[in-house]
C-alpha cells in the first residue's frame, strides 16, 4: 500500500534565492511573493492578450522526440480569454507596484486586444508622470489582412515607480551609423576615422560613422522566433530572448531582482540569469512553471503543487548511494518514461525537497539516465516531471 498526497512542495536546487512560485494573481494578495516586496528592480509581465483563441505548445515526446523533433505531443497552453479583463491587468499592475523597489520599473507586453487596459490601469496605479516609454515591437509574421492595415506589432509600456530611474543606454547598441548621403560632408579626423559635420550656432557637430546607434521607441530588428529555433521550448507565444535581453540590460546591474508575473517559457528569467540577476518567476500553471525550470541553470526553488508517494523501493542500484529511475517497488512511476521530462533524486525535510543529483532532457542529451547519486545521508527520494508539468514525488520508506 501507497500514501498518495497532493500539496505545494518546495523543490529546491541548492537554494531559494531564485525561486518559481505557483500562484494565482488575481488573488488580492500573495503571501508567498511577501519576502520580496519592495526588492524588484524590474517587474515584466507579458500577460494573456485576451484574443479569445486557445493556444497550443508542442513538446518533444521522450528519447526519440528529443533526437528528430518530429515525435512531439500537442498540448492545450493556455485559453487567452478572461471573464474580467480589466480585473485581471488591473491585479497584476497593482503586484508589480507592491514588488518594486522605489526607482523600479515596470514592463506591461501587450497586445492591440489589451493595450487600452494596460494604459488605463498603469495611469490609475503608477501615475501619469511615471510614463517612461512606450516600445512598439515590430515585426513580420503571419498572412496580411485586406480588410484593414495588418497589425504587426506588440505594445510594452515602461512606468516607473518613485524615480530616479537606473538606465544605461550604452549596453544596447543596435549597429554602426549608416552613411547616408545627405548635405552633411563626409571628412576625416586626425585618427582616420570618418564622420560628417555639421555647424550651427557657432559650433560644430559631428558624427562618427563608426559609432554605436542604439534603439528608439520602435524595435523592427529582433524577429519573432521561427519554428526551428533552438530557443523553442513548443509554446507559440514564446518571445525570444533577445526582447527580454534588450528590455532588462539598461534597467538592471548585477545582483538586481526581476520578477516575472506570468512567467510563461521562462525567457525573462533566462535573460536575467544571464545578466546575473536574482529571479522570481510566476504562474497559476504547472506546465509553465515546468517549462521554465527546464530551462534554468541557476540554483532555485521551486514552489508548486506535487503529488507525494510513500513507496518501498527496489533494491536496484549501478553502484552503492544510486537510485534506478524504474527502481521502485509496490508502485510504478505515474507516467511512462517517455512522458518524463527531467528526473531528480533527493531527500524530503519537512515541505521541501532537497535535490541531490538531476537529469533532464536536452536536444544534446535526448535520453534519461537510469540511474542517479543520492545523498547517503538521508533517505532518499525521487521527483519526476513529466510531458504535461505534472510533478510527482516517491518518498521511500524503509532502508536502502
Amino acid at each position: 500500500m501507497t500514501t498518495e498526497i497532493r500539496k505545494v512542495l518546495h523543490t529546491r536546487y541548492g537554494g531559494d534565492e531564485n525561486r518559481l512560485i505557483q500562484a494565482d494573481l488575481l488573488e488580492p494578495s500573495l503571501p508567498a511573493l511577501e519576502s520580496i516586496r519592495g526588492s524588484a528592480r524590474v517587474v515584466y509581465s507579458d500577460p494573456p492578450f485576451l484574443t479569445g483563441k486557445t493556444f497550443m505548445r508542442r513538446r518533444p515526446l521522450g528519447e526519440k522526440g528529443w533526437k528528430n523533433y518530429r515525435d512531439t505531443l500537442s498540448i492545450p497552453g493556455y485559453t487567452d480569454r478572461s471573464a474580467d479583463s480589466a480585473g485581471m491587468i488591473r491585479s497584476l499592475t497593482r503586484h508589480a507596484m507592491e514588488l518594486l523597489m522605489p526607482g523600479g520599473v515596470f514592463i506591461l507586453h501587450l497586445d492591440w486586444h489589451s493595450i487600452p487596459l494596460g494604459w488605463n490601469s498603469c495611469w490609475d496605479v503608477f501615475g501619469r508622470e511615471n510614463f517612461i516609454n512606450e516600445i512598439i515591437w515590430a515585426y513580420e509574421s503571419g498572412g496580411r489582412s485586406m480588410s484593414h492595415f495588418s497589425r504587426k506589432h506588440d505594445n510594452i509600456l515602461l512606468f516607473m515607480k518613485d524615480g530616479p530611474v537606473h538606465f544605461d543606454i550604452t549596453t544596447v547598441p543596435c549597429g554602426v551609423r549608416e552613411d547616408k548621403h545627405n548635405h552633411m560632408r563626409l571628412q576625416h579626423d586626425e585618427d582616420g576615422r570618418a564622420y560628417r559635420s555639421i555647424r550651427s550656432g557657432g559650433k560644430e557637430y559631428r558624427y562618427y560613422l563608426d559609432e554605436p546607434v542604439y534603439p528608439s521607441d520602435v524595435w523592427a530588428d529582433i524577429p519573432v522566433m521561427q519554428q526551428k529555433d533552438p530557443e523553442r521550448t513548443g509554446l507559440s507565444t514564446q518571445k525570444p530572448i533577445a526582447l527580454l535581453s534588450r528590455l532588462l540590460k539598461p534597467l538592471v546591474l548585477p545582483g538586481d531582482r526581476v520578477v516575472d508575473l506570468c512567467c510563461g517559457s521562462g525567457s525573462t528569467l533566462c535573460a536575467a540569469q544571464a545578466l546575473n540577476c536574482r529571479f522570481t518567476g510566476v504562474d497559476i500553471r504547472e506546465e509553465m512553471l515546468a517549462l521554465s525550470e527546464h530551462r534554468l541553470e541557476s540554483p532555485m526553488q521551486v514552489d508548486a503543487e506535487t503529488t507525494v508517494d510513500d513507496v518501498i523501493p527496489l533494491l536496484e542500484a549501478a553502484a552503492p548511494g544510486t537510485i534506478a529511475l524504474r527502481g521502485l517497488k509496490g508502485t510504478q512511476v505515474e507516467s511512462p518514461e517517455d512522458a518524463l521530462e527531467s528526473w531528480a533524486t533527493g531527500w524530503i525535510d519537512q515541505d521541501t525537497f532537497h535535490v541531490c543529483s538531476r537529469a533532464r532532457r536536452t536536444r544534446q542529451k535526448p535520453a534519461l539516465p537510469p540511474f542517479l547519486h543520492t545523498d547517503p545521508g538521508h533517505l532518499p527520494a525521487l521527483l519526476t516531471v513529466d510531458v504535461l508539468g505534472r510533478r510527482r514525488v516517491y518518498q521511500i520508506r524503509g532502508d536502502m
